[in-house]
């Protein structure tokens, strides 16, 4: 399977060189006969041109798109009138010549490469299963090496190309779930790359690197987070206590969205499992910091959906004295959210009030006449108590 990749990719390699080849001997031509570089062009069939003479794609833009990520850019048309520069029949004839060829290599080369593309993503889909029912004490070199080698393939994701491209954006999606099938049994090590990739970037990223830490941090939504056994609730809760530091200290607003986004998909795995571990010191000093960062995500209107899940998620996992002492408040203090004209920050506070009220009632040990005034006064959020008057 690696082996058929791999020819995948030095096929696409091989045709791009030969294109690129092509292109400057095009290129070169052009120059001969007397042509600006800058205004070459490539030709391409169209019998409605204008007095039968070939039409034509500039010789820049097929180098751009020989480059490109995406395989869709629309080719750029200009006609090429006649120059007294170029003197013969047989200089134009060789010239269409050569347009025909470099128009040919450019598609061989497009389908090429998104050939060999699509066979990255099937390599991935076929790692997932083979780490998913390999067993779990393995060959530890392999698995270290093949950690690298998809850590390293997420990193050098170009942000740009992941988001104008779906079969790009799919592959990195396959690395990232590689990942979190590997953490199921080898957690420290796959965790321990994302945190050393990011303990290199200071609390205000440059906004050349703000893609790149962005893509970064969604890369650790699919490691697998565990309550049980101790060592392995442990590591999670080292994980965790890093990530919230992280967190914390950056500036960069759509890093902070990441990292919410990432957090609270992470923590919404434990809720409906997790139980007296989550008393534990370390656990509850990463639930407050993380708490936070959420409360200043709130804060700000734009952020306030995200502020707001992950207010919800990191309470579900909270022990029973915070969540008893900050569910309500969190639910009072947005209760606009019912009124919004905003369909879907209603549907985001319902969801939330939702969740929130399973963990009361599973979880708290509150007393039957408790538990009903405060389901009361919830219900009292939604219902107007005041009766319309009939006359």
């Amino acid at each position: 399977m690696m082996f058929w990749r791999k020819t995948k990719s030095e096929i696409s390699n091989s045709i791009s060189q030969d294109f690129e080849n092509k292109l400057k001997l095009f290129e070169n031509e052009m120059s001969m006969n007397g042509c600006a570089t800058t205004n070459s062009t490539v030709a391409t069939n169209n019998s409605s041109s204008v007095n039968n003479k070939p039409r034509l794609i500039k010789s820049n833009s097929l180098r751009k798109i020989s480059t490109s990520s995406s395989l869709s850019i629309p080719k750029r048309v200009v006609s090429l009138k006649s120059s007294p520069q170029i003197k013969t029949y047989n200089d134009t004839t060789k010239l269409v010549e050569l347009q025909n060829i470099v128009e040919k290599k450019r598609i061989e080369m497009l389908q090429a490469n998104r050939k060999s593309l699509i066979s990255i993503y099937i390599l991935c889909r076929v790692l997932i299963e083979i780490v998913k029912q390999s067993p779990h004490d393995s060959d530890e070199h392999i698995n270290n090496k093949l950690e690298e080698i998809i850590f390293a393939q997420l990193k050098i994701t170009d942000p740009l190309s992941v988001s104008s491209s779906i079969i790009k954006s799919s592959n990195w999606n396959s690395f990232a779930k590689i990942l979190g099938c590997m953490s199921e049994y080898h957690f420290v090590s796959v965790s321990d790359k994302f945190i050393a990739e990011l303990e290199k970037f200071p609390s205000l990223i440059p906004i050349e690197d703000e893609p790149y830490v962005h893509l970064l941090v969604l890369g650790m939504r699919y490691l697998k987070l565990k309550h049980y056994p101790i060592d392995n609730f442990e590591q999670s809760m080292d994980f965790l206590k890093s990530i919230s530091k992280f967190f914390a200290r950056t500036e960069n607003v759509s890093i902070r969205i990441a990292y919410a986004d990432v957090t609270t998909q992470l923590l919404l795995s434990l809720a409906d499992v997790v139980t007296v571990e989550i008393n534990h010191p370390t656990w509850i000093e990463a639930m407050e910091l993380l708490y936070k960062c959420s409360k200043t995500l709130i804060s700000n209107t734009k952020c306030w959906s995200v502020g707001f899940t992950l207010s919800v998620s990191i309470l579900c996992v909270s022990p029973s004295q915070l969540f008893t002492e900050r569910w309500m408040k969190l639910l009072t203090s947005n209760i606009d959210k019912i009124k919004t004209k905003d369909i879907t920050e209603r549907a985001i506070y319902a969801l939330g009030l939702s969740c929130l009220v399973w963990v009361y009632l599973y979880r708290s040990t509150e007393t039957l006449n408790n538990t009903i005034k405060t389901l009361t006064s919830l219900l009292r959020l939604y219902l107007n108590p005041k009766k319309k008057k009939i006359g």
